[in-house]
Formats: C-alpha cells, sequence, structure tokens
C-alpha cells in the first residue's frame, strides 16, 4: 500500500460577497494549470429557503516521479448562499453572499505503484530507503507540496478579498 504523510494543513473562511462560480473555475484553474488532475468526491447543493448549503470534496493528485505523488485535498463548507445584486459603476452585477470555508490538507505519497509491496523484505528495504537513502529528497518533495498548498491557499484569499471590492 503507498504510504501517504499528511504535511500541512490549513483553512481559508471568508463571509461576504463572492462570486462561487467564478471561485470554483478560479481553483479548478489553478490545479489544472500546475499539472493536477482533480477527482471531485462530493458535491451536494441544499437549498433551505432562500438560501444554499454547497458542499464539495476534490481530490488532487500530481505525479511528481516514479515513487512520488503530490495530493492535495480540498473540502468546501459554503452555507447560506445567496444571490445579491451589487453595483460596479453605473451597472449592476449579480454576485453571491454567504460564508465560506475551505480546508486544504497536502500529503506526499510515496510508492503510489505499490512497486515494493509484493513481498514482507521489499517492505522493509523500502523502509530503509525511505529513512536512509531518499530523506533528503523527501524533505525537498514535502516543503514543495507544502509551498504549493500556501500558494493556493494565499491565492484564494486574494481572490476572496477582490472580489468582495467589485461591488
Amino acid at each position: 500500500m503507498a504510504q501517504r504523510d499528511t504535511v500541512m494543513q490549513e483553512k481559508i473562511k471568508h463571509s461576504g460577497i463572492f462570486n462561487f462560480t467564478e471561485l470554483y473555475d478560479y481553483i479548478y484553474d489553478w490545479f489544472t494549470e500546475e499539472g493536477y488532475t482533480i477527482i471531485e468526491k462530493k458535491y451536494t447543493e441544499k437549498t433551505i429557503g432562500d438560501s444554499k448549503t454547497i458542499q464539495v470534496d476534490w481530490v488532487c493528485e500530481r505525479k511528481v516521479t516514479d515513487y512520488f505523488k503530490f495530493r492535495i485535498d480540498s473540502l468546501w463548507l459554503v452555507t447560506g448562499l445567496k444571490k445579491v445584486e451589487v453595483k460596479k459603476g453605473n451597472e449592476k452585477i449579480t454576485m453571491n453572499t454567504g460564508t465560506i470555508e475551505i480546508k486544504w490538507f497536502a500529503k506526499l505519497i510515496k510508492d503510489y505503484e505499490n512497486t515494493w509491496e509484493s513481498h514482507p523484505f521489499w517492505k522493509f528495504i523500502r523502509s530503509i530507503y525511505n529513512r536512509y537513502i531518499i530523506r533528503s529528497r523527501m524533505d525537498y518533495y514535502e516543503d514543495t507540496v507544502e509551498d504549493e498548498m500556501r500558494d493556493i491557499n494565499s491565492q484564494v484569499k486574494s481572490f476572496l478579498v477582490l472580489e468582495g471590492k467589485k461591488g
């Protein structure tokens, strides 16, 4: 079985005006441009009165080498989502208001093709390989996936702040 190590986790919480569709597209585009494959495990919408609650669960993976893979899990919870009209100059544009919370989990996956799993002896060799032979490479890849998660986190924070100022 592939080894998954959670390297880091972060969270964004924003209440106010934003455009949910544009945010969704922005994050999707960021991951695809960085070479990630996105698997949407869950997308649910519940309408309660005039507002919506949305849950999104993404698994984003990118192969780095034959042995390492980056994985960033993204869990979204949007509550109280409503459409609002805001004035931008002389125009009225439709946006959303509500609260959005996104949790990110950065993981480094080792031996994702399970090449070292066929025999207990190979598992033992893999642990030596990981601990002593490629330790510095593992540290480098852990730092890299952590940096990528921090990048998307800060990009989304900036996006939400700019979206809120459109009105």
